[in-house]
Order: C-alpha cells, then structure tokens, then sequence
C-alpha cells in the first residue's frame, strides 16, 4: 500500500454545508478544513488514508458527489491534482497560480503535516528526532 493524503476544494459555497457532509459519509472524518471566502472555495482533506490505486475511484466519487469540485492527494513532498497537476511543495511553496497565496499554503502543509504524523504512527516514516 502506498497511503496517500485526500483533499477536495469546493467551488463555491452553495450547498457547502450539505456536500462536505456527503463527502465526509463516504471518505469517513475531515480532519482539516479551510474556507477561502474572496475566491468561494473550501479546502477539505480526510483522517483516513487511502492508496494511491484507489484515487481515479476516489476522484469519480468527488465529481459525482460534487461535481464541478477537484481532488488529490498530499504525498510527503508533493500535491497532486485529480488532473494530473503536479504541484511541488518548492521554497515552502506551491507552484501553481490557482493555488498561490498563504492561506491555501497553509492549508497544504498542516495537511502534509498530518499526513507525515499518521506515516510515523504506522511506522512508514522515522520518528522525529
């Protein structure tokens, strides 16, 4: 198994309420959420891992149940899109224009962060020292 981190942006904030807790019933607990009011989108990613072979299922689940949203995963150095965009955590930040600014950064590394604590309790990541 390759775990890998699920994130899914919304657009826009009609029915937010209503897709976050579908999306939350079927991919189980969000544990980081972040509202981007001037841009009209929320940020979500979810406690349980999956690998990496289950995200073109995961990504046809999201697009059913909330079409018009993207999702992806957080690796440990690395953000990939459900479209194939690769954005590299370089210099502390994302490369992508769509996904620049602070906000979504932080977004980005507290769920990397999460994601690297959840290797470590798994023992698939060395502990800290």
């Amino acid at each position: 198994m390759k775990p890998v981190k699920l994130f899914v942006v919304l657009n826009g904030d009609t029915e937010g309420r209503n897709l976050q807790n579908l999306l939350e019933a079927e991919f189980r607990p969000i544990d980081h959420r972040m509202s981007l009011i001037p841009i009209g989108r929320v940020l979500l990613s979810f406690d349980r891992l999956v690998d990496v072979e289950e995200m073109p299922e995961c990504n046809r689940k999201v697009s059913e149940l909330a079409p018009g949203s993207r999702s992806g995963f957080v690796q440990n150095h690395r953000v990939v899109l459900s479209s194939t965009e690769l954005l590299q955590f370089k210099s502390g930040e994302i490369q992508l224009p769509e996904f620049a600014g602070k906000d979504v950064l932080i977004f980005f590394h507290e769920a990397r962060r999460r994601f690297r604590d959840q290797l470590r309790t798994m023992c698939l990541l060395r502990q800290k020292r």
